[in-house]
């Protein structure tokens, strides 16, 4: 009898869910399909269903699995919104497609077969294992903890990671259509973490993330964080920019950058020691002579540097490095950076003396100009450090003043004569009288 209670309970909870969601047109009401015992998905006898009869099936059907029951998915499942509030385990090569799925408990979902839904909330008590490809038409929301367990995953709406909640990437590959927000704990271990929609995106919450890979790959727009990140693995930047705003994004020990684009804004290293070490662009390096303890740090902005007349490279880079050090510097730029046409061959590098108030300009030991996106000028022995750019104008426009002298400008003629008359008929009016 009590279960029985419990059972109408929860069908009237979930029909006064779905009432409540309905739009202003009444629209028909769900069936509602329960678990009352331990088994596969396609035995009738596993299901108490109100409006339905047999098994759930069909997205006007919504399945509720109490606790303590464990529903294994052993055929092709399409259906309306499931709570698992026991357990929901993906058969051998059996899909789900879903809509709105709620984890308080444990969903593994099946091997060899892609699990699709329109949005999955992972609640604080509930735990999602991947075994293939997870397919999320909607958001991702973690409340408790979600494992992808080496599988690939694709997200259209937002993934958000609230307090409490662990998002466990695995080695497969996340793609993101949409924001990344983290509040909880991201473990990224050996994944790849791929964004890759045309709209702007955002690595947001209140919680910076380490990353392993991170690939941008956007037709258009660019990545904009919105808390301190790490890279230790694989920067690829293969479509659209990674904006830092004003956070900083650190590269670790061995991490790389690959592709055509840049970070624009902060990157650092710390104790970057010798050999070719990327900042923001793999065509961005620092070479040092010797072992480099402490930080370095390169920022990039895509802005005019003024005092270098018009033909400039459209960027400002700002380096900071520990004294006493002595790198080869490699500067990025593209096509698209080019202002007023500059001749390529021509540009050269300088950087800004402070002190002096001017730009200096330096030679450049290298240069590559024979790509579109993959330009840059290089400069060794560089053992001064401070804000960088490039222009084909050898002759700054910035002028420090360092001494001034005056003088009285000479006589015009006309002057000079008439004060030379007067004077010489005072000396004959002086003579004159001294006679008499």
């Amino acid at each position: 009898m009590i279960r029985t209670i419990k059972w109408f309970l929860i069908a009237g909870l979930l029909v006064g869910v779905l009432l409540t969601r309905a739009p202003s047109a009444i629209a028909a009401p769900h069936a509602i399909c329960v678990s009352i015992a331990t088994g596969g998905w396609n035995t009738a006898g596993n299901w108490s269903c109100f409006g339905a009869s047999g098994v759930p099936s069909g997205v006007g059907t919504d399945v509720f699995i109490q606790s303590g029951h464990t529903i294994t998915v052993d055929t092709s499942v399409v259906i309306g919104n499931i709570t698992v509030e026991g357990s929901l385990l993906g058969g051998p090569i059996n899909p789900l497609n879903a809509q709105n799925v709620s984890v308080k408990a444990t969903f593994n979902t099946a091997l060899g077969a892609t699990t699709t839904v329109n949005n999955l909330t992972v609640e604080s008590a509930g735990a999602m294992t991947l075994n293939n490809l997870l397919q999320v038409n909607g958001a991702l929301i973690v409340n408790g903890t979600f494992s992808g367990n080496g599988q690939n995953a694709s997200i259209v709406g937002d993934v958000t990671i609230n307090a409490g909640g662990t998002f466990n990437a695995g080695a497969g590959i996340l793609t993101l259509q949409a924001n990344l927000s983290n509040s909880g704990t991201f473990n990224d271990n050996s994944g790849t973490i791929a964004f890759t929609s045309g709209a702007p995106q955002t690595i947001g919450g209140t919680t910076g993330m380490t990353f392993n890979n991170l690939t941008i790959n956007k037709s258009a727009n660019d990545v904009i964080l919105g808390n301190n990140t790490t890279i230790n693995g694989v920067l690829a930047l293969t479509a659209g920019d990674l904006e830092t705003g004003g956070n900083t994004l650190t590269m670790g020990a061995s991490a790389t950058t690959t592709g055509n684009r840049d970070v624009e804004g902060t990157v650092k290293r710390v104790n970057p020691g010798t050999g070719a070490k990327s900042y923001g662009s793999q065509f961005t390096t620092l070479d040092f002579s010797s072992a480099v303890t402490g930080d370095v740090i390169v920022t990039m902005l895509e802005q005019a540097p003024a005092g270098l007349g018009t033909k400039y490279v459209k960027r400002k880079y700002t380096l900071t490095v520990p004294g006493g050090n002595t790198a080869t510097v490699r500067l990025h730029y593209r096509d698209s950076d080019l202002n007023d046409s500059p001749v390529e061959a021509n540009l050269m590098l300088f950087r800004y003396d402070s002190s002096a108030g001017r730009w200096v300009m330096l030679i450049p030991t290298t240069r590559s100009t024979g790509g579109t996106d993959d330009n840059y000028i290089e400069k060794t022995g560089v053992a001064t450090f401070s804000e960088w750019a490039m222009s084909s104008e050898a002759s700054p426009t910035a002028v420090r003043l360092n001494d001034f002298t005056a003088r009285a400008n000479e006589l015009p003629d006309w002057l000079a004569f008439a004060i030379g008359g007067v004077i010489s008929l005072i000396v004959v009016a002086g003579a004159l009288r001294s006679r008499k």
